[in-house]
């Protein structure tokens, strides 16, 4: 059974402050604690989440379920919030997220991808938009790493240290184009992964080639197709691989190279039809049906970057200083983590959001929350 506030607490008590912060008696690990509990009752924003704790019902169930005995005044909760160093907070999220998915990451799709806090861009204390770099676990709909960069032209070199700092060993990396990189490639596999990525224009040789030999492709290349039908959409993608790579010169290159492959997605809806095709490259000798599925695991991270957005506000939140913008965006991961396994294996019929709003409106659920979350593993 694992206790997964108890342990995000006791690795709070190691998370960095910039500089000494005022009221010595409450330490980071009680506005984290505030924070994330806040959070998972879906508040928005730290004042939001202050003013909540106020309750006499919320200090009761922090009394009586965390043993909160001391509760911080605004100036004191948004001081320690605005100390707190964003990276040293990562760090403990990373460690928090590997015992989340200890022993249970081969065969799982890690995708990867950035995400910039639209708000950042009007602010004048930022030298430039905040832009944020995930890692992914598909399958399970849980974020286990990140990585902050100050514009997304830095996001290629961020992305290689993010894979440096996950544990991925047997799991399969998905990237877009814009991480279609031989140093990237490299760095997942020395990490004991594969890598999926997508290609496009920024390798220009590459996709040329790709692009050729799937149009004048042999008939006999394994294909595999799925439809499907939505609100008045329909969507066939059909993928073809091929694990005859020494055709291309430069193969070499790009370490453990394994497999080409392309996806043609047709869509018809409202009339209209679309037609694409996305190459990709991978170091996996993988099957058409298995690129099929793990080319469309990439793009699940887009449902953790539009939870931020529309259950948390966080394009809207407009915070001074830049770590305590990065803290509650890590914060909001954490909760969003305990939400979604406790929807997967409690309540797999509820919304994320009626889960949280059950916290909200009744404080004594939230023991509930993660009694029942102890005897749950992935």
């Amino acid at each position: 059974m694992v206790d997964y506030l108890k342990k995000l607490q006791e690795m709070a008590e190691e998370v960095e402050t910039q500089e000494a912060y005022k009221g010595y008696f409450y330490s980071v690990s009680t506005v984290v604690t505030i924070l994330v509990i806040g959070l998972l009752c879906s508040l928005k924003t730290s004042h939001e989440i202050y003013q909540w704790s106020q309750s006499k019902a919320v200090r009761q169930m922090l009394m009586e379920y965390v043993g909160m005995e001391r509760f911080p005044c605004y100036a004191q909760f948004m001081n320690i919030l605005g100390n707190v160093k964003a990276d040293s907070l990562d760090a403990v999220f990373m460690e928090w997220c590997r015992m989340l998915v200890a022993g249970q990451m081969k065969d799982k799709t890690v995708a990867i991808d950035g995400k910039t806090v639209c708000s950042t861009a009007k602010m004048q204390t930022y030298e430039s938009p905040l832009h944020i770099v995930s890692a992914y676990v598909s399958e399970y709909g849980l974020t286990i790493g990140q990585v902050a960069v100050d514009d997304k032209s830095n996001e290629i070199p961020a992305v290689q240290a993010l894979i440096k700092l996950l544990d991925i060993e047997g799991a399969l990396v998905v990237a877009d184009a814009l991480n279609c990189q031989k140093k990237t490639a490299t760095a997942v596999i020395d990490g004991g992964g594969d890598y999926l990525l997508a290609v496009k224009q920024n390798q220009k040789e590459l996709y040329s080639d790709i692009k050729l030999y799937f149009e004048t492709e042999s008939p006999t290349l394994e294909k595999h197709s799925k439809s499907e039908k939505e609100h008045g959409r329909i969507e066939k993608r059909t993928a073809t691989v091929t694990h005859d790579v020494q055709w291309y010169e430069s193969s070499d290159k790009w370490t453990n190279l394994a497999c080409f492959g392309a996806v043609r997605r047709i869509c018809e809806e409202n009339g209209k039809t679309s037609d694409d095709v996305r190459y990709y490259i991978s170091s996996r000798k993988l099957s058409a049906e298995e690129l099929l599925k793990y080319s469309r695991n990439e793009w699940a991270v887009e449902s953790m970057h539009w939870s931020l957005d529309v259950v948390f506000n966080e394009d809207k939140t407009l915070l001074i200083e830049k770590d305590a913008q990065r803290t509650l965006n890590t914060l909001r991961k954490t909760a969003l983590n305990l939400v979604k396994i406790y929807k997967s294996a409690i309540k797999p019929k509820s919304s994320l959001v009626g889960i949280m709003r059950d916290n909200l409106f009744d404080a004594s659920n939230i023991p509930l929350f993660f009694q029942r979350l102890r005897a749950v593993q992935l």
